[in-house]
């Protein structure tokens, strides 16, 4: 005659588990750990440098970038601030020491000048990595393109979130020097520098806050014309007024177009 089990095996094996245990198990997050993971940041929110690491992917290696974070504000009061220099307030002598600089620690080519295309790279006693310290730009159709410009950077610091040298000449500085050469080779030029295929992180994070839209136009008048002043894209075309606006014959910016053609690019028209 079978036994039955007993009575102690069949509690073991049908005996609910504990409640903590379920509770611990199927208790839904906290509403503040979802709020922290999920709430995106606010758009008013841009990004600058400063001393703060942030890892960035270029050129297929990780390098450390120097981010902050601003509010969106503070970057059309700087831009406004960029913009309101003027033009043609550097003496000779600077402009004279400028010139000197460009001729002796950069290296120009101008084999395709015939084309509307120019290239300088930075040649100084400075020991600069490999990659980048390139300035390419050509002239189409009137337009002067900025087309592909990277500051060199001194041999070792490319990982480095502070660098302890930056090139002697500005980006709007060469591009004086390109335009000058180009309408000297029987180039003109009418007043509009586009900034080709923008891929600087700063700039996009502009975009990304007013809202990238082809086609759209902004004026002084417009707190998105001078957040886009004061990103490295349109920074250069400001101090371009203020350093060489009475040579140049520029006096202001009219308006900024955003187009969306091979890439996100800004149109710089000048007056």
């Amino acid at each position: 005659m079978k036994r039955p089990p007993h009575p102690a095996t069949v509690q073991r094996a049908t005996t609910a588990p504990h409640p903590a245990t379920v509770q611990r198990a199927t208790t839904a997050p906290h509403p503040a750990t979802v709020q922290r993971a999920t709430t995106a940041p606010h758009p008013a929110t841009i990004a600058y440098p400063k001393m703060a690491a942030h890892v960035a992917t270029r050129t297929g290696r990780t390098v450390q970038r120097s981010l902050k974070e601003t509010p969106y504000e503070e970057a059309v009061r700087r831009g406004k601030e960029k913009y309101a220099e003027g033009p043609g307030t550097l003496v000779s002598k600077v402009e004279e020491e400028r010139t000197t600089v460009f001729l002796n620690y950069y290296q120009t080519n101008t084999d395709r000048i015939k084309d509307g295309v120019i290239s300088t790279e930075y040649k100084g006693p400075v020991e600069v990595e490999p990659d980048g310290n390139t300035y390419l730009n050509y002239m189409e159709e009137g337009i002067f393109v900025a087309d592909s410009n990277h500051h060199a950077v001194k041999k070792g610091e490319r990982a480095l979130a502070v660098r302890t040298w930056k090139p002697p000449l500005s980006l709007s500085e060469i591009f004086y020097h390109h335009l000058k050469l180009l309408q000297n080779a029987g180039h003109s030029w009418n007043k509009i520098i586009k900034r080709s295929n923008v891929v600087n992180d700063e700039t996009k994070v502009v975009f990304d806050v007013i809202g990238f839209k082809s086609g759209a136009e902004y004026v002084p008048d417009d707190d998105p014309f001078y957040a886009l002043i004061n990103t490295p894209n349109g920074v250069a075309a400001a101090f371009l007024i203020r350093d060489h606006g009475k040579d140049l014959g520029i006096q202001k910016i009219t308006k900024i177009v955003l187009r969306k053609k091979d890439g996100q690019n800004m149109y710089i028209h000048f007056a």
